[in-house]
Parts: structure tokens; C-alpha cells; sequence
């Protein structure tokens, strides 16, 4: 999103935002639902995002339906990524040499959206971000994810994204839905992702 302006007063600091529009999952909530091709061009937009995001050398470390909004403008449709709280960099500013992985005190972002790495707590990179990606778009996809329920304990969503495959997870589908799933875990920590 625009930034316009930026700065603190005497009682708090303030960031002024471009003004965005309804949540990548309203169109579910339509009686039209969300066509598998409109689907397809959301799914392109918000890689295009998040590879805009990883060009500036971040991660955004919570990539979920609830961060991805659209324009205010409904004639354009654009897609926005928000919700940098838990951003951080992946390569040194300084040397832009990426960052050796590490392990963290306590996994971050949403734990239905995470990747399995940082589930097990590991310092998150580019693949994380598009685990979490893949698991959107299935989301929005199939309407829900197997782990789903908000009252899943996190080790239990952890074992159950571990046994699921993409395909499996995706099965009704046409198949570049669950082969992208499993794209995302095949990643290595410092590889570059094929956004295209």
C-alpha cells in the first residue's frame, strides 16, 4: 500500500495508509463464490506481492487472507499485502550476503498459514513466506484447510501439515494447485523462489 505520511506526537507514533478495500476472501462470501479463474489471476497478484516484498530484501513472516486486501477501487482489483508487524530482513543490508539460518525462541505468524520450518522454529526466508502463500491459496481454493479448525492445538496442525501433501490437500483440483504446495516445502532456506 501507499504510505503518505509518517511520524510521532507527544502520545503516540502514527503511519497514514493508503485506504484499501475488502479482504482477497470476500468474494467467497458472494453468491457468485470465486470462480477458479479469478482464483487463478488473485494467485498471481499476490506472488507478484510478495516477490515485491522480497525484492526489498524482506520476509513478511505472516502471509494469510486476513494480510491480503483489496484496492479501494473495485474496478481494479489490485491486490495489497499488509500487516508488516513481524517483517523482518533476510539479507544483511550492509553485504546483502543472506542471512545463516537460526533457530527462534517461539514459532511466528498465524500457525495455520506458517510453514512447517517455522513451526519447528526456524528463522523464516523466501520459501516460508510462499509456504504460507500456497496454504492461502488453498484456503481460499477449497474454503478451509484440513487444519482449519480454530481450535486445533499447534502441535496437532504442525502433524497434520506434515502428513498431507499438496496433492492430497488439493485432490478435486487441477493438479498445479497441490504440485505448488509442495514446490514451497522443496525450497531450500537461501534459494531464490520461481515467482513466475
Amino acid at each position: 500500500p501507499e504510505v503518505y505520511a509518517w511520524g510521532s506526537s507527544q502520545y503516540y507514533e502514527y503511519l497514514v495508509m493508503e485506504l484499501l478495500g475488502d479482504l482477497v476472501d470476500a468474494p467467497l462470501l458472494t453468491d457468485e463464490g470465486l470462480t477458479l479463474r479469478n482464483l487463478v489471476a488473485l494467485a498471481w497478484q499476490m506472488i507478484d506481492a510478495l516477490e515485491h516484498v522480497h525484492s526489498h530484501y524482506l520476509v513478511h513472516c505472516d502471509v494469510k487472507p486476513d494480510n491480503l486486501l483489496f484496492s479501494s477501487d473495485p474496478a481494479v482489483g489490485q491486490i495489497k499485502l499488509i500487516d508488516f508487524g513481524l517483517a523482518r530482513p533476510y539479507r544483511d543490508a550492509q553485504t546483502l550476503e543472506h542471512f545463516s539460518p537460526s533457530t527462534l525462541s517461539c514459532s511466528i505468524g498465524t500457525r495455520h498459514y506458517t510453514s512447517i520450518n517455522v513451526q519447528y522454529h526456524h528463522s523464516p526466508s523466501r520459501r516460508d513466506d510462499m509456504e504460507s502463500l500456497a496454504y492461502t491459496i488453498v484456503d481460499l481454493l477449497c474454503d478451509d484447510l484440513p487444519w482449519g479448525d480454530p481450535e486445533l492445538p499447534g502441535s496437532e496442525i504442525l502433524t497434520m501439515k506434515q502428513s498431507w501433501s499438496g496433492p492430497a490437500i488439493c485432490t478435486g483440483y487441477p493438479p498445479v494447485f497441490g504440485e505448488f504446495v509442495d514446490y514451497t516445502r522443496s525450497l531450500a532456506f537461501e534459494e531464490t523462489p520461481d515467482y513466475a
